[in-house]
Parts: C-alpha cells; structure tokens; sequence
C-alpha cells in the first residue's frame, strides 16, 4: 500500500491518498503535505506497521514545508517510524506543554495501556475544564476497544488534536489488522467494504458491562451527534462518513484499498465547566 499525500492528509483526502503498491514497496510521499491530521497519523504508522510486518520494503519522503515536518516530529511519528526500524529524516524538535491541545501518536496492545492513554488525554481536558470530557473519554475508549479486540494485531494507534479555531476536537484510532470486511464476514453475508462500512455501527456493539463501555460504533456515532460531531471510518475500499449522529452513512469507494482500519471522530469544544 502506497500513500501519495495531497497538501491536507485527513480523514477526507485519504481516500485519494491511498495506492496500490505496483513495485512491490511501500512508498509513503507526504513531500506535498503542509497539514496532517489525526487520521493522517495513524493512516501512516499503520501502513508503515503492516509493511514491516509483511516484510515490504518501506520508503519514505518527508514533508517539503518545515512547519507541517517539524508538526510530525512533535507528534512524535519520528519516535513510532524508528520503533518499526525505518529509516527518516524528520527532525527532532523540544516538546513542551500544549495543555490539551495535543496528544501524540502512540501504539497501544491492550485496553490497559488504552486506558493509559485515555486517562492521559482526559486529564488534560479536565484540567482545562472543558464539558467534553465525558464523551471524548467513552469514544475514545469504545473505538480503541474494538481495535483491540477486533482487528486481529492486538490494537493499534491513536492520535488526538484539538482546533481551537474551528471549535472542535479529533481523535483518530487505526490498526493494520484484517479490516471490517474480514471481520464482520465471520457472522454474516459481507459482499464488499461499503456493505462492511454501512453495516459497523449496527454490528459493534459492546455486551461488556466494564465501566466505559458502551455500545461501540453505535454509541460513538450518536455521541458525535450529540456534539455537532460526525465520524469518518475506512477500511478496504470503503470510506464513510456518518455525521448528525445517524447510523447509514455517506459511503464512497477508494481507488485503492486501506490494509486495515482507520476511524476518526470529532466533536465540537462546546464550552467550560462550571467550577
């Protein structure tokens, strides 16, 4: 799987962003890219996974815009390259505090570590005291469960970023596992990726009655709903887009397939605790 990135790599533009692999390399171009967003993130450590995994040569050309390359290396994409032994060139950069505006790239394996990292994200938004803490938490947590338990790698990787001008926030969960397709098709009739996409959040539903859990896809979907939010998934060809909180969503196809899944969610910043 190739990735050929357009000035913006986001849950949008990766449906255009993904090739197939004609040299038999895994060839990850973000020359072009002046802004990466969550989805962008895992979209690549996952593609990077899976072809390490598989023995693919890996080859991989930094953005040309030093903003948008030193942005990388803050959310530590350098750090996650280097644990999969590939080669880089993006620079290392001071991280300091940015309260709750980021939280970088990392892998989980388990919903141990998943918490981890929830709890690391949620506390920064606590300290903020913004009133999304709640949902955020139980999104995140639903969609990092189902990676986990789903995707047949053990989980995956995740990435937050908050846009305070655009009055949002997005997280992004992806792993380089089997996909939906494979993975609902154990249970049911699944004739192609789109069929898969508009099925999930009707299909992942959480029988757990661990605290955090909820009903999975679903229950992220309506939450974004609930905050002027929407959720982008893509797995296969398949790219969908559920927004206003409802369960059948845009569903487009991709001229190349995803190795995995990918699913971004945001919701809107819709204010302060009252303390």
């Amino acid at each position: 799987m190739d990735i050929v990135a357009p000035s913006s790599l986001n849950g949008s533009s990766i449906a255009n962003a993904v090739g197939g692999s004609p040299n038999g390399r895994c060839e990850i171009d973000l020359r072009a890219a002046t802004f990466v967003d969550p989805a962008g993130l895992v979209t690549v450590a996952a593609a990077v996974e899976r072809a390490v995994r598989e023995g693919t040569k890996v080859t991989l050309s930094t953005p040309r815009d030093a903003g948008c390359r030193n942005y990388l290396s803050r959310m530590q994409l350098g750090t996650q390259l280097t644990a999969l032994g590939v080669a880089h060139d993006l620079p290392t950069v001071r991280s300091h505090a940015l309260g709750d505006r980021l939280q970088e790239l990392r892998r989980f394996q388990s919903e141990r570590e998943l918490t981890d990292v929830a709890d690391a994200i949620i506390n920064l938004y606590q300290k903020a005291g913004l009133t999304i803490v709640q949902p955020l938490y139980q999104a995140l947590f639903e969609l990092g469960v189902n990676a986990v338990e789903h995707s047949g790698q053990q989980g995956g990787y995740v990435a937050l970023q908050s846009f305070p001008r655009a009055g949002d926030v997005a997280f992004a969960v992806g792993d380089s596992g089997r996909g939906l397709r494979s993975r609902l098709a154990e249970s049911m009739s699944v004739p192609n990726d789109a069929v898969a996409i508009a099925l999930a959040a009707q299909k992942y539903v959480s029988t757990d009655g661990a605290a955090g859990r909820g009903r999975g896809i679903t229950g992220v979907v309506e939450l974004t709903g609930q905050h002027r939010g929407a959720v982008t998934m893509i797995s296969g060809t398949a790219h969908g887009a559920f927004t206003d909180g409802h369960w059948d969503p845009r569903v487009s196809t991709m001229k190349a397939p995803l190795l995995g899944t990918v699913v971004q969610a945001k919701l809107a910043l819709e204010g302060r605790l009252q303390l």
